[in-house]
Formats: C-alpha cells, structure tokens, sequence
C-alpha cells in the first residue's frame, strides 16, 4: 500500500491517566481536542456522543465544556452517526474543531472547497472499517440478555483497551462485556463501497490493531497518522503543553498492519 510521503506516524495517548483508561484507545482526541479548546485555538469541538434515553441514535454538539469533550459518553460509537446536521447551526463568529469517519471529513473538506464552513479549523478524521446497522448492537445486548427497551445508553469502549461494552439500564443498573470485533455481515452498503481513507487528511488517529500491543498497553495509545507541516506542528505543541504524550514512533507499515483490511479494501473502491 502506498499513502502519502507527508505522513508522521505516532503512538499517543492522554497525559491524564484517567482520561487514557475511561477512553476508547488512549484518549488522545479527547485531549487534544481540549488542548484547541483551553489554548484559543479553536472556540468549540464537535464531538459526537451516546444519547440518553436513544441508544441507537447517537447526538452531536458544538461545545467549549472540558466535561463533555472528556467524557465516556464520545467513546466510539457503533451506531450511525450523523455529524453534517449540525453545521447549520455553527455560530459564524466562532471556531470550530471537527471530529468525524472518512465520508464526513470528505463531505465537509467538499464544502469548504466551495467556501463553506471555513470557521472549522481543525478536522480529525477516525480510522473507520464501518459504521454497523442497529441489528450489530442488538446482537451485543441479546448477549447480555437485555431488551432495547431496558437501556438507558450505551458505552461501546472504554474501561482500557481494547475496552468493554457497558450498557447503563433505565433501573440504574448496568450490564457490561468484552469488545468485540465487527464483521461485514452488519456492514451497510455504502460502507462496503467507501474508497475513503482516513489519511486522505491532515490528521487521523485509531486502533494500533496487530501492531504487537494486544495485551501489553491495556491503558490505550491511539495510532496517530499527522500530513504536512502545520498539522504536525499542532500535535507537537499539544504535547509541550502537556496535554498528550507521543511515544516511540511506530514502524513505518503501522498504518498497513494496524489497518489492512479496511485499507485493502477501501483501495480496491478507488480503482
């Protein structure tokens, strides 16, 4: 596989421990993320989030709270997100950092092509293999022997890495199991399709999948893809003002290893 030439990679993750553990894997985009926000780089983050009393209809917000960027509730999501319907209601004299898969980063980098939403400073595009149908969460609960109608919100990740599967019931109790992987049998069609990978932007960030930390880094580190200078120069200076550690580089096939599948076939898309 070949991808751009501009491309650093890094290991990172969360100078707060507490935040590293509760995210999905290593919690550098919650951390930098409010790096944007407490420093004046940006206003707000746009963040997507579990919704309370809608389990399978995740929310997305604009906000300056340190509390919501941080929180459980912006582990990743397996259900169908929809983060474009939000930008309609920016405020134009703000700033805006982005959060989002593949297909969003592209649509909004489509936008700003033709000068819209140019107030969104910062995109941080998550490594995607896809988004599943409801029928995958569904499966996870009847695993668990809980009904739709008993839950509350679900927690996808968290809890160390690879994570756990928490589910919070509108009783107050909770349930909870191991992550598991996804397969393409919950995989919608336009996912199946998608050609578009996370490195198509400035900075990316994932699962350091079969990359030998399976089992040793339980506490999470994110596979951080970073192009050009002005990006990089960004995460640098998240990590002196103590906000992320970047730790050893990864070996320069992190990218192809980590994320082959997905890749290999988002590749066979283009063509």
């Amino acid at each position: 596989m070949k991808f751009p030439s501009d491309i650093t990679l890094y290991y990172a993750h969360s100078s707060d421990p507490e935040i590293r553990f509760a995210a999905s894997t290593g919690g550098f985009c919650k951390s930098f993320l409010v790096f944007l926000v407490e420093t004046g780089r940006v206003d707000c983050a746009i963040i997507t989030r579990s919704r309370e009393g809608h389990p399978l209809r995740p929310e997305t917000i604009a906000t300056d709270r340190v509390e919501d960027i941080v929180s459980t509730r912006t582990n990743s999501i397996y259900a169908i997100p929809k983060p474009l319907s939000i930008l309609g209601s920016l405020e134009s004299k703000k700033s805006y950092a982005f959060v989002g898969l593949p297909c969003h980063c592209k649509a909004l980098k489509n936008m700003q092509g033709r000068g819209r939403y140019l107030n969104i400073r910062v995109m941080v595009c998550l490594f995607c293999n896809y988004t599943p149908k409801d029928d995958f969460t569904l499966w996870r609960l009847r695993e668990l022997g809980v009904s739709i109608g008993d839950v509350e919100r679900i927690e996808y990740r968290g809890n160390g890495w690879p994570g756990k599967f928490t589910v919070f019931l509108k009783d107050g109790s909770r349930r909870q199991g191991v992550h598991k992987f996804t397969d393409l049998r919950y995989a919608p069609g336009p996912c199946v399709r998608c050609p578009i990978l996370p490195t198509d932007f400035d900075i990316s960030a994932g699962d350091p999948w079969n990359l030998g930390l399976e089992g040793r880094d339980t506490q999470g580190a994110t596979l951080v893809s970073v192009r050009g200078g002005e990006p990089n120069s960004l995460v640098r200076e998240a990590e002196r003002a103590g906000y992320i550690r970047l730790l050893t580089d990864p070996p320069a096939d992190a990218l192809e290893r980590s994320q082959r599948s997905s890749f290999e076939r988002k590749l066979r898309n283009r063509v």
